[in-house]
């Protein structure tokens, strides 16, 4: 197996490992993901280090050179996901002016948002 970060051909999503809320959204993720194309890791963890991310409130999407936060993330990785989820990719068109305050909405009342935290997510997907 190759020590390659990110493995050739996937995609990293960096996630908030004490947020209930995102690690729902991480198994949504892997639900909708058949073709295994992302892999996970924790925002305040060493690859994110290695990655030099900033400190941002925001689901961060790691695509080759490419890396997106906010809307854009979460709207690029619907475009990779399967139906229904796909279908919210045309809003990644959007100006960032008009999508992100709902993205920045729901991540400031995202620890007040009740959710169990997954007990089953699938260990291979993550790289930390």
């Amino acid at each position: 197996m190759s020590n390659e970060i990110p493995p050739r051909g996937k995609k990293i999503v960096f996630y908030d490992g004490t947020c209930a809320f995102c690690l729902q959204s991480v198994q949504l993720i892997i639900r909708y993901d058949k073709r295994e194309l992302f892999c996970f890791a924790p925002s305040a963890g060493e690859l994110a280090k290695k990655f030099n991310l900033p400190n941002v409130d925001s689901l961060i999407l790691v695509e080759g050179e490419k890396t997106l936060f906010y809307a854009k993330a979460a709207l690029r990785i619907c475009k990779n996901l399967d139906w229904p989820l796909k279908m919210l990719y045309p809003l990644y068109y959007l100006p960032n002016f008009i999508i992100d305050p709902f993205y920045r909405l729901i991540a400031k009342y995202r620890e007040a948002i009740k959710c169990e935290i997954p007990k089953d997510l699938p260990k291979g997907r993550f790289l930390e």
